[in-house]
């Protein structure tokens, strides 16, 4: 399985691996890093392994059976879609069907959550990893049940500390409801002293204002430069109104690359002598 997750996670990339020797490869990791010890020489063997998951899949559907004849997945109407395979199990469209008897359940989740082949993963993953092959009602619910009481999981995969419910829901629901009230009170607040000190700030043509700049760090901008220099510079002649909020500047010779359009946030009146 720790294979599968690393080829789903390989498959979304477009890319090539290459294996290197250790001695071809000068960054020493813990894949491949130039041999110290001569390894040993043994034959090759051929090994088998056969899980008996299955058969104790088996045992449980048959005794589940026997014991009910009719089983709680299939009093809800879902025995439409299980079908007995060649095989001897029943299935739940194409995955087997996994009874409460027997505890199998249980053995699913430890060996696909904590064996040696497995790294804890979270909820969400453990689920996609285990649907395609397994089913049982509740089957979500239980495995993030088993993954929030791992001690392991617990101490380190964050986000899923606690089992979302109808309680939590709730809860949060409120609490979110609640932010939004006092969001929408704090911005009720302020435009409320906005709407009271807001003066329309108009100008008429032949005024004369200040521009503000923004110099930026190592940028000269109309000649100044440094913390202490002006954040206005002027003043210049409105010679046009252009639209209801920007207005036409008449500027200096030394300032031809600049465009003389100018929005009226970026403006302030000059109440001192324009001659000066």
């Amino acid at each position: 399985m720790r294979q599968r997750r690393w080829i789903e996670l390989f498959s979304d990339y477009d890319c090539e691996i290459y294996y290197h020797h250790g001695k071809e490869n000068l960054v020493a990791d813990a894949l491949s890093r130039m041999e110290r010890i001569k390894p040993k020489g043994v034959r090759a063997m051929n090994m088998t392994i056969q899980s008996s998951i299955k058969d104790m899949i088996l045992a449980a559907q048959n005794k589940a059976t026997k014991v009910v004849n009719a089983p709680a997945e299939m009093l809800r109407g879902l025995d439409e879609h299980m079908k007995r395979r060649s095989d001897g199990a029943l299935y739940y469209l194409d995955r087997i069907w996994v009874p409460l008897t027997g505890d199998v359940r249980t053995l699913i989740m430890d060996e696909a959550h904590k064996s040696k082949y497995s790294i804890h993963p979270r909820a969400d993953k453990m689920y996609y990893d285990l649907r395609d092959m397994y089913w049982w009602p509740g089957m979500k619910k239980d495995i993030a049940l088993y993954v929030s009481k791992c001690l392991t999981c617990s101490k380190v995969e964050v986000g899923e500390g606690q089992l979302i419910g109808p309680a939590i829901v709730q809860e949060t629901t409120e609490k979110i409801t609640h932010i939004k009230d006092r969001l929408k009170a704090a911005r009720d607040r302020q435009k409320s002293y906005v709407d009271k000190r807001r003066k329309p700030l108009e100008f008429s043509i032949g005024d004369h204002v200040l521009l503000k700049v923004s110099p930026w760090k190592g940028v000269i901008l109309f000649g100044k430069k440094g913390k202490l220099a002006p954040r206005f510079v002027g003043p210049f002649e409105i010679t046009e109104r252009i639209g209801p909020v920007a207005y036409r500047l008449r500027l200096h010779e030394e300032l031809n690359g600049v465009h003389d359009t100018f929005h009226m946030s970026n403006l302030k009146k000059c109440l001192a002598d324009p001659t000066l």
